[in-house]
């Protein structure tokens, strides 16, 4: 088992594979897994800013049957612009299954567990992959920095709020966080370091 960082899209966003399953969608996703002969399983998305689902309509055409699951907030936005911050390919709801807050997943046998953690954005959700002992969070916090909260639905107390709801999550300090920009870290090392979260 690995944990394939993919980065690319229109900002430079990160795309991460685990086996078959996928957390947050570039268009260079579906290159690598057409070039390691992957059939998805399912996509889990962090949020519905353009740049992690960018051509993801082509993605769902070429598998119609890959699970996607979401936030309920996901899935009400992911064709307002105005939320996604840029057009997007129209996608067909109908493909999303919406996940509320700590739902349990069990995904190619990996325990999964939904956790929504708006600040960043209202339909921001992390998945916290508890056998690997890490954390897909999108945008919620970064490598000794957080997201953004001046976009549509974005609320500075209401992310260090999920930030810290997620570390209590975790409990194991050496849980690793994947996040949508820039490198990956740890629980321990941004409770240390992280200026925005003393």
């Amino acid at each position: 088992m690995s944990i394939k960082k993919i980065c690319g899209g229109s900002i430079g966003t990160n795309s991460y594979v685990v086996d078959d399953l996928i957390f947050d969608y570039i268009p260079e996703t579906l290159s690598y897994i057409k070039k390691n002969n992957i059939q998805p399983k399912a996509l889990c998305i962090t949020h519905v800013h353009f740049d992690h689902i960018e051509e993801l309509r082509e993605f769902l055409d070429i598998f119609p049957t890959v699970e996607v699951y979401a936030s309920s907030e996901a899935k009400k936005n992911i064709n307002n612009v105005e939320y996604t911050l840029a057009s997007t390919d129209f996608i067909d709801t109908q493909r999303i299954t919406a996940v509320s807050d700590r739902t349990q997943l069990t995904l190619s046998d990996h325990k999964i567990l939904a956790v929504k953690t708006p600040g960043h954005s209202a339909d921001s959700m992390s998945w916290f992959v508890e056998d690997l002992h890490c954390i897909f969070c999108g945008d919620l916090v970064f490598y000794r920095s957080i997201g953004r909260t001046d976009f549509p639905g974005g609320d500075l107390s209401e992310l260090i709020n999920s930030v810290e709801k997620l570390f209590n999550l975790a409990e194991n300090g050496d849980t690793v966080l994947y996040p949508g920009h820039g490198a990956s870290t740890t629980v321990d090392e941004e409770k240390q370091f992280n200026p925005y979260l003393r």
